[in-house]
């Protein structure tokens, strides 16, 4: 059913789509092919269309509040305007009616327990909340949609926005199938973005001919989001040496550094997540800002050579994330020269 809506300005798909559910009656045909009329209380033709914002379920999934969607107008919905393509048919789901409920069993009737957003890799479910949920398929590019039964089920139809997609006859059953090689799920790949797509799933017991159904309607989007910032850890490093001359490894406590023979070294930070730009802050002053990895301090071949002896002194890093956000790291640092008498030196040939 598609609701016009009435003449009161802008209308989103708040007040524009109900969903209804007709039970009782003669059978359910098991397919329909959509057609339009006008309901009874309007004041236009049949032929005319409706006074509505949009022409579409999804199109503005959220109460407009006047700025999401456009003004309404008089106008058909999506499948009747001019040059539409027909509109496809639709599939029903025929439910038992209410007098045979009593008679129904307590184990075995067919029932859709769940449906879940499946990810193919890692081969688990996602976590999802309520009948529409919204899916950011960043950095998930494999998806389909999984549903668990129970009872006695030898088949699940898959019905998307009321076409029927396919028919599983074994479990488990995902909506794009499962391949006999790996038994993983078939990823699916010409899902909708950015609006909201009706889901259904049908499980049916051919010998009793009963079935039982299941809905909900997911969004997917793709929006980037930065990985959370992080410090992996710092080092001190021999300038010039690279990742070959690390020094020591310097975690979230105070640990004193040995620099016995050491002229010149270098603070390198190790960072996770959407890096953009990392200063380096050393006794209260900002000694560099760097943009590219390694992320070091100082330049790598000259290195640090004023560093302070038996000092402690302060070391603040902080990094800037692609969306603004940012992470600190505080240590104190403290540098020595210690030699040990019974280190024994090979000499020179």
């Amino acid at each position: 059913m598609w609701y016009g809506g009435g003449k009161f300005g802008q209308f989103g798909d708040y007040y524009d789509c109900s969903y209804i559910r007709i039970q009782g009656g003669n059978d359910v045909a098991g397919e329909h092919q959509v057609t339009f009329e006008a309901g009874i209380n309007t004041t236009l033709s049949s032929t005319s269309g409706c006074l509505a914002a949009v022409d579409r379920i999804g199109a503005c999934p959220y109460e407009a509040r006047g700025l999401q969607c456009a003004k309404a107008k008089v106008q058909l919905p999506k499948g009747f305007q001019v040059g539409d393509a027909a509109p496809q048919k639709v599939y029903s789901a025929p439910l038992v009616a209410t007098q045979a409920r009593a008679a129904r069993p307590s184990s075995g009737y067919p029932i859709i327990a769940d449906l879940t957003i499946w990810l193919v890799y890692p081969n688990r479910s996602m976590a999802t909340v309520g009948m529409y949920p919204r899916i950011n398929k960043h950095r998930m590019p494999a998806l389909t949609v999984s549903a668990t039964t129970r009872g006695v089920v030898d088949m699940v139809e898959w019905y998307v926005d009321g076409i029927k997609v396919s028919t599983q006859r074994g479990t488990p059953y995902y909506l794009t199938g499962m391949t006999q090689s790996t038994r993983r799920a078939v990823p699916w790949t010409n899902m909708p973005d950015d609006t909201p797509v009706t889901i259904f799933a049908r499980a049916c017991d051919s010998a009793t001919r009963r079935c039982s159904k299941k809905v909900f309607t997911p969004t997917f989007f793709r929006e980037v989001v930065p990985a959370r910032l992080g410090m992996r850890e710092v080092l001190i490093e021999r300038a010039g040496a690279g990742s070959a001359g690390v020094l020591a490894r310097i975690g979230n406590r105070f640990s004193p550094v040995n620099l016995w023979r050491q002229i010149a070294v270098n603070i390198r930070a190790e960072l996770v997540g959407d890096v953009r730009a990392v200063e380096f802050w050393v006794n209260g002053k900002l000694v560099t800002t760097t943009f590219a990895t390694p992320y070091r301090a100082f330049l790598p071949e000259v290195g640090w050579t004023g560093f302070p002896i038996n000092k402690r002194f302060p070391v603040k890093i902080i990094a800037t994330g692609g969306g603004g956000d940012t992470f600190v790291w505080e240590q104190d640092m403290l540098f020595y020269r210690f030699y040990d008498r019974k280190l024994v030196i090979p000499k020179r040939k």
